[in-house]
């Protein structure tokens, strides 16, 4: 835990690899109580289109950088 940074840097992604939304998460014991953990609002994305979300953190001098990339379709918002 010593070094690890406390926050998870969130970065979404249109098709074209432009980054259409960011945000910094900061990690604490409430995230790991969370159904989902780290949650972001997607509020500014267009139904049906394609976008990835990249997820980042430091985890110390010993572990390094690790990084998540998963691809999603967004999905229809409920009215």
């Amino acid at each position: 835990k010593d070094g690890m940074d406390t926050r998870v840097l969130l970065k979404v992604q249109d098709d074209s690899g432009k980054v259409v939304d960011r945000e910094s998460v900061k990690l604490d014991v409430r995230t790991f109580e969370r159904e989902y953990g780290i949650e972001h609002d997607l509020k500014k994305l267009d139904e049906g289109k394609t976008y990835t979300v990249v997820a980042s953190i430091d985890l110390g001098p010993f572990l390094g950088a690790a990084d998540f990339e998963e691809e999603f379709i967004m999905p229809k918002r409920a009215k």
